[in-house]
């Protein structure tokens, strides 16, 4: 994946979890300068639906990590991967097994 080591967020439903299908999408919240010891957020749902995640990384290349916030709605996710390129994903994914 071309966000690996970055703070990235998975969007599907329980039934993609269940059959291990790819999901709707996957997005680069913040690119991380540095390795991949990264990104073990808190997730928090607010009332109105507000996403409001919290993580550290190595957001600036050459500075020490530090710790991010970021907010967002599944519309402006949703609005936002309408206009994004697609990636292609290989078939690997399927040679996953269930759990």
């Amino acid at each position: 994946m071309p966000n690996a080591g970055d703070w990235s967020g998975w969007f599907g439903t329980w039934d993609d979890l269940e059959k291990g299908t790819p999901g709707q999408y996957v997005v680069r919240i913040m690119d991380n300068k540095k390795g991949h010891d990264t990104t073990y957020p808190g997730v928090e749902i607010l009332p109105d639906g507000t996403f409001v995640t919290v993580t550290y990384g190595h957001w600036t290349q050459g500075e020490s990590p530090y710790i991010m916030c970021s907010r967002f709605t599944l519309e402006e996710r949703d609005a936002k991967a309408k206009k994004a390129p697609k990636l292609k994903l290989s078939d690997a994914w399927k040679k996953v097994p269930a759990q």
